[in-house]
């Protein structure tokens, strides 16, 4: 599991039984896994800070941390309707091989970022060439998945 020490940040003690509720501002370490394969870890990007109530995680896990306190840990599965989505076929589009800069070499499996006009960014990742032109599907890499967190809350205020 998930060392708090390792990051320099301490449990909330004083005998104050702090619960997760909307505004908190929240303090995690995690692992996230997929098909029984770890792909993404606090111990390797820091621990995680949200807002509680903000939608700045994926909703199924929000929920999960609703009312923990600070020193809890769990592990949880969350559903593709609660994270992620299902895959969308409509979200896959053929872009012409002229539309990609001159910098990319399209292969089967490259992950395009790209940014909408208010600045989000996002993936999208090319699941065919043809002649003339590449697919991309602009699903998440992680839509349709289950996904298992181990979760530690490192803090709470």
């Amino acid at each position: 599991m998930v060392k708090p020490e390792s990051y320099g940040i301490f449990f909330q003690k004083r005998g104050l039984r702090v619960k997760i509720k909307k505004g908190s501002k929240v303090t995690i370490g995690y692992e996230l896994w997929v098909n029984g394969e770890m792909v993404d870890s606090s111990a390797e990007r820091g621990p995680l800070n949200y807002e509680q109530g903000r939608g700045q995680i994926i909703r199924g896990l929000e929920r999960a941390l609703e009312g923990r306190e600070a020193g809890d840990q769990f592990e949880i599965d969350i559903s593709p309707e609660d994270s992620y989505g299902v895959r969308d076929e409509r979200a896959r589009q053929e872009v012409p091989l002229s539309a990609l800069p001159d910098s990319i070499t399209p292969e089967i499996g490259l992950i395009l970022q790209a940014r909408t006009p208010d600045g989000q960014v996002f993936q999208a990742i090319i699941v065919e060439i043809n002649a003339e032109s590449v697919i991309i599907d602009f699903n998440h890499p992680l839509v349709g998945k289950i996904l298992r967190f181990k979760i530690q809350v490192l803090s709470i205020v």
